[in-house]
């Protein structure tokens, strides 16, 4: 498995389309709680759920400009 690591030049471009930062602040059960930073975009947004947190990342995703994501879909 190859790591990848992140950029420590600033204004470097990653070779990821997008890098976020996650912190978990509560965990119970089967949910969880907490904040996802868009490094590249310089943006935090709290998330209540794993579902809302899956949403946030495929939504950067399709919105970034430095590369292109194709998910599959139902229709495929």
């Amino acid at each position: 498995m190859k790591a990848i690591g992140l950029s420590e030049e600033k204004g470097k471009p990653s070779a990821l389309p997008c890098t976020f930062v996650i912190k978990i602040i509560h965990a119970d059960r089967n949910t969880i709680q907490g904040y996802i930073q868009w490094i590249e975009k310089e943006r935090t947004v709290a998330f209540r759920s794993y579902m809302e947190l899956l949403h946030l990342t495929q939504e950067a995703l399709k919105k970034s400009k430095n590369g292109l994501v194709n998910f599959r879909s139902w229709d495929s």
